[in-house]
């Protein structure tokens, strides 16, 4: 793999000579001093390339790469053209092209340049990107990360020297812990850093033929600066901004240049704009380049999951005019036909926002919460505008309009005690509207943001509604609520209860000019109302705890009543006329869409809902989604995957699916092959259960005992937590066969953390050495008393007990020190001597189990073991996976080509079986001998 990169970037070298350098390199003069700096390095530009190494293996995963290899290619040539007027160098560059909310660029030492989409999106020449590109190269080329880490090492470590890559990978990861705990860190961000790769980026801008005043113009605009770059009283009395500061010395450096260094016009060429218009829209390549495996091959052909395990459909949606009905699961729009109903197409929309038709019916809308908009034509089956939208302030909610051309934020900026509202132009990024006094929040609305912050999803803190045609918009609450004709963006005055606080919080639009409000607690108080005079029209009695609209005005939907997901309601009688365990449902006219338990979608008519007549189509493959559960039985026969919502056991040779169920929180197999999963409650006509299914003979059954309240299916076993008292906890584990106890443990003084061990049966408990319990043991046991007192940072010391579930006798304790990235005894694996812990940052410490010992570190987290030959199996980016022995020597290095879902060791750790989000099961073998030349890849983790 890295012999084709290095091959790549010697072509792309060859490539940039064909550029025009000449002229513009000798107008141009030296390059900036900057390339010789005096401040100690201990990094040779080799050692410097494995300490970006290290960098990115640590970062990467934090970040979804595109999906196009074209866009990142064309990075290259712009990065091509840019080294070659600057000093030579043995770094090897690599740009990469991440998705995320912001307009960015950042870099690692070694070559590692990124830039996102969205800073890609926002430039309108290539010089505006060359200038981005070329910050970064000088950030990396003034040798800033070697710096700064040959300080951080001497002043936290002690460490004055490196050597091989094995040597850098382990000092960087020590080094990781050390900047966590220390307060004298290198600053990586100081005015004089920027200063100096912004002097790289003008230079090398200009010495390349790029026009270096387009950097300080995309400066100005991503920062929202307005070309303002204060004074030096300004600067006296702190008036000046920091990017208005780092404006004004941009511009100092440009005008700089010698006479006739810079160009006057864009590089503009028909070549960008298809790449501009490649990173806009965000497309899969038309032919993938995705490789099935990057450095081996499977054993055979990949082995696809028939059918597949569906996504949870999370909307459903008739167009306007009734001909056509969209799906949309978490990954994917479908396209339906509503007569005959049949799948017309579908497209990718990845962790998109609810979609809609447009008010005409003939294109599809969504947008992400990276605030990336799309708009599809039904009748072309294909994109036909993206945009990406750049607001200066931060959404706290956004909605998009029906017809795509406005974006509508709402702001919170942290300086103000008041919400802003701002729509915004789509295609332009442009404020149409402005409200900076919308209204101030109280209390009750403060505390709901801050339950929705912690689960990461703020897009329902205030509610919205959008009138049947999609031109109208009424959102907020009470007095402070507004409405806006979406087709002029102007605010359309409001009046009667829909400016009341007594109004009810919960609303939707009944056609184009009424509005439904219903009031859970207080049903009188719900009713019909006029728009915009806000007349009560009817009184409806309704107490719903919400209430949306579907596309018929007869017709609402509530969620979380008659014991189902959702539930609608004929708003003329009112009644309730159909519920269904999944979320999504849409009605139009007399007829309804829904999605069925086996994933397939069912259109149905409301008053006449027999089985036999409600026509079925089963969607296309779509990703498989995370697992809640997943295990394979123990002759590698049969595997049992499920989401949150449905579960399946497939034939691993064949691919076969043998039973299709409900989603089931935990799973294990016997040793006889049969699967024991744990279905959850849903409501009280299915209450939680234990299921037995038997692949062969085909049988399934629910185990004949009630399950106890808090019971759950770990490893074969039941085991039930209870309290006692206000302090201590007592351990039931249960068999699951017949319910009867196997064991019974006490904890007097309080509940340690716990945890099953991956790979076996076993237990593991972890508590505090500073707990009571912990102390207790410690007095009684010299050794880990002994380890205890070696720990340095007394409050991260864990006393870790590994228990044999089958009769609940210790067979391990040791006293491990965890980092301050700790989330929690989850993260524990015990594989035969060695305790593996993975954090929240990315890596997995190697302790010896023994003596509590940190032995080494490694990138990524543990998704399989086997305990006979402690062989493991990690992952680190999306779709990659390594194997590595118990020393830590790599194995098996698999890019996938589709992110991971599922592995296994099998065989004594001599075969490997993953399961990809593209629902195909592959086989790999692992060799137990690897060259020399092989083990790059792994030194990192061995010190």
């Amino acid at each position: 793999m890295l012999s084709r990169l290095t091959l790549l970037f010697s072509l792309l070298l060859l490539i940039s000579h064909a550029f025009p350098q000449t002229g513009p390199r000798s107008v141009c003069g030296l390059p900036p001093p900057v390339f010789q700096s005096a401040q100690p390095n201990i990094f040779s530009e080799q050692q410097e390339q494995w300490l970006g190494d290290a960098m990115a293996d640590y970062i990467d995963r934090e970040y979804r790469p595109i999906k196009n290899p074209e866009e990142n290619a064309y990075l290259d040539t712009i990065g091509a053209r840019l080294l070659a007027v600057l000093p030579p160098t043995k770094i090897r560059f690599h740009f990469t092209l991440v998705e995320s909310p912001d307009v960015n660029g950042f870099s690692l030492a070694g070559g590692h340049v990124y830039l996102t989409r969205k800073l890609v999106a926002s430039a309108r020449s290539e010089d505006e990107v060359a200038g981005v590109i070329a910050h970064e190269m000088g950030h990396i080329l003034s040798h800033q990360f070697a710096i700064e880490t040959t300080a951080d090492l001497r002043t936290l470590l002690g460490v004055t020297s490196v050597s091989d890559r094995a040597d850098i990978y382990a000092k960087f990861q020590r080094l990781t812990d050390a900047r966590l705990h220390g307060k004298h860190a290198t600053n990586g961000d100081s005015d004089d850093k920027q200063d100096e790769a912004d002097r790289v980026a003008v230079y090398a801008a200009a010495a390349s033929g790029y026009r270096p005043q387009a950097y300080a113009e995309f400066w100005d605009r991503s920062f929202f600066v307005e070309g303002k770059t204060g004074s030096r009283l300004g600067d006296f009395f702190h008036t000046t901004t920091p990017s208005q500061k780092r404006l004004r010395r941009i511009r100092g450096i440009i005008a700089e240049l010698p006479t006739g260094c810079a160009v006057v016009a864009d590089n503009t060429s028909a070549a960008f704009n298809h790449w501009h218009t490649l990173v806009v829209e965000d497309q899969t390549a038309a032919t993938p380049t995705a490789q099935a495996v990057a450095e081996v091959s499977a054993n055979a052909a990949p082995i696809e999951l028939t059918p597949p395990l569906h996504l949870n459909i999370e909307r459903l949606r008739f167009s306007r005019d009734g001909l056509y009905v969209l799906a949309q699961d978490e990954s994917s729009i479908f396209v339906l036909s509503r007569n005959p109903f049949k799948e017309i197409f579908r497209f990718d929309a990845d962790h998109a926002l609810p979609a809609d038709f447009t008010p005409d019916s003939k294109q599809i809308a969504f947008y992400t919460p990276n605030l990336h908009v799309e708009l599809w034509s039904i009748a072309q089956q294909k994109l036909v505008s993206a945009h990406e939208v750049v607001s200066q302030q931060q959404c706290l909610q956004s909605l998009l309009s029906p017809d795509a051309r406005t974006l509508i934020c709402v702001a919170y900026p942290a300086a103000d005690f008041e919400l802003r509202i701002l729509l915004i132009d789509v295609e332009t990024g442009h404020v149409v509207y402005e409200n900076k006094h919308w209204f101030h929040p109280n209390f009750n609305f403060e505390f709901s943001v801050y339950l929705r912050r912690l689960e990461n999803d703020t897009s329902g803190v205030l509610t919205s509604a959008f009138s049947a045609d999609g031109n109208t918009l009424l959102f907020g609450p009470g007095a402070d609520r507004v409405a806006f004709d979406l087709r002029t963006r102007t605010p359309i005055k409001i009046a009667g209860a829909l400016t009341s606080y007594e109004f009810p919080v919960t609303y939707c639009f009944q056609g184009n000019d009424k509005v439904l409000a219903v009031h859970d607690s207080q049903p009188a108080q719900s009713g019909v109302f006029s728009f915009p005079a806000g007349k009560r029209l009817q009184s409806l009695k309704l107490g719903l705890p919400s209430v949306s609209a579907t596309t018929s005005a007869d017709y609402i939907t509530t969620f979380g009543s008659k014991g189902a997901a959702v539930a609608v309601v004929n708003v003329n009688a009112p009644t309730y006329v159909l519920t269904s365990k999944n979320p999504a449902i849409d009605v139009f006219g007399d007829s309804f869409v829904v999605e069925a338990l086996d994933g397939s979608l069912a259109l149905g008519k409301v008053n006449d809902q027999t089985a036999a007549k409600v026509p079925r189509v089963n969607l296309p493959l779509s990703q498989l989604a995370p697992a809640s559960s997943a295990a394979i039985s123990p002759d590698g026969r049969y595997i049992a995957y499920s989401d949150r919502t449905r579960g399946a056991v497939w034939d691993v040779a064949t691919g076969k699916q043998i039973f299709l169920v409900r989603g089931f929180r935990s799973s294990s197999w016997t040793s006889g092959g049969k699967l024991l999963a744990e279905f959850t409650q849903i409501d009280k006509d299915q209450p939680a259960v234990i299921g037995e299914l038997v692949p062969e003979p085909r049988l399934a059954r629910n185990m004949s005992y009630k399950l106890p309240d808090k019971a759950h299916l770990e490893n074969n076993y039941l085991f039930e937590w209870k309290q006692p008292n206000k302090k201590g906890w007592t351990l039931t584990a249960y068999s699951s066969t017949d319910l009867a106890v196997k064991w019974t443990r006490q904890f007097p003084d309080g509940r340690p953390g716990y945890t099953t061990n991956d790979g076996d049966t076993d237990l593991i408990f972890s508590d505090l050495i500073q707990s009571p319990a912990a102390k207790e043991r410690l007095r009684s046991n010299p050794t880990i008393k002994k380890q205890a007192d070696a720990v340095k940072q007394k409050a991260a010391g864990r006393l870790i007990e590994i228990v044999n579930a089958e009769d609940g006798t210790t067979r391990a304790q040791v006293v491990v020190e965890v980092p301050l990235t700790y989330e929690g005894v989850g993260g524990f694996n015990r594989v035969g001597d060695l305790l593996y812990l993975s954090t929240g940052d990315n890596r997995t410490i190697v302790y010896s189990l023994k003596t509590g010992v940190q032995l080494r570190q490694l990138f990524g987290t543990i998704v399989t073991a086997d305990s006979s030959s402690q062989i493991i199996c990690s992952a680190n980016r999306r779709d990659e996976t390594v194997v590595s022995d118990k020393s830590g020597r790599e194995l098996l290095h698999l890019t996938l080509g589709s992110p991971l879902r599922f592995a296994a060791l099998q065989n004594h750790g001599t075969q490997l079986l993953v399961l990809t989000a593209d629902q195909r099961i592959r086989r790999f073998t692992i060799p137990t001998k690897v060259s020399q030349d092989d083990t790059h890849g792994i030194a990192s983790n061995v010190q």
